[in-house]
Parts: C-alpha cells; sequence; structure tokens
C-alpha cells in the first residue's frame, strides 16, 4: 500500500484481457458450449511476459507480480476442474 504509483506495463494489459477470456470460456463449456484446451489463453505465458517486462527495481510492479501468479494459479485450476467436471458428466 505504500508503494509509489507507477505506469501499467504493455503486457500487463494482455495479461488483464486474457484473465477476462477465462472465465468466459470456463462460463460456456458449462453451459455446453465445446471449448478446447487451446482455445483457453495461456495465462502463465502471460505471466512471464509480465515479470520480464518493466523495471525490476519498481516495487509496485513486484506486487502485481506476485498478485497476477495467484490470479494464473487459481484461473488455471478452475479451468481444470471445469473441464475434469464437463468430461466426467460427458463419460457418464
Amino acid at each position: 500500500m505504500h508503494t509509489a504509483a507507477a505506469p501499467a506495463r504493455t503486457a500487463f494489459r494482455q495479461f488483464a484481457t486474457d484473465v477476462e477470456k477465462m472465465p468466459h470460456f470456463a462460463g460456456g463449456e458449462l453451459r455446453g458450449r465445446h471449448v478446447q484446451s487451446e482455445d483457453f489463453p495461456d495465462l502463465r505465458e502471460d505471466h512471464h511476459a509480465l515479470v520480464q517486462s518493466g523495471d525490476q527495481k519498481i516495487e509496485r510492479y513486484a506486487l502485481v507480480n506476485v498478485e497476477a501468479d495467484r490470479i494464473v494459479n487459481s484461473l488455471n485450476t478452475l479451468r481444470k476442474q471445469v473441464m475434469d467436471l464437463v468430461r466426467a458428466k460427458t463419460a457418464a
């Protein structure tokens, strides 16, 4: 909370856009629209690009990098659970 303001990185904009896509794809899958795993954005790659961008000495970027990693873990887990649930229902 006490870090200085810093401009948003270009890589963050791509990350945020792809984060917004994840619930859309997961919801579509749950509603019966067939979604391939490769249709989901690669948030881990987005996170990697985010970490590599910007001045590593800026504290705010370090904080965003950590929180973005948590978001990636959560959304990737959600994606896997949704895909597993749909496959289980399809197989039954």
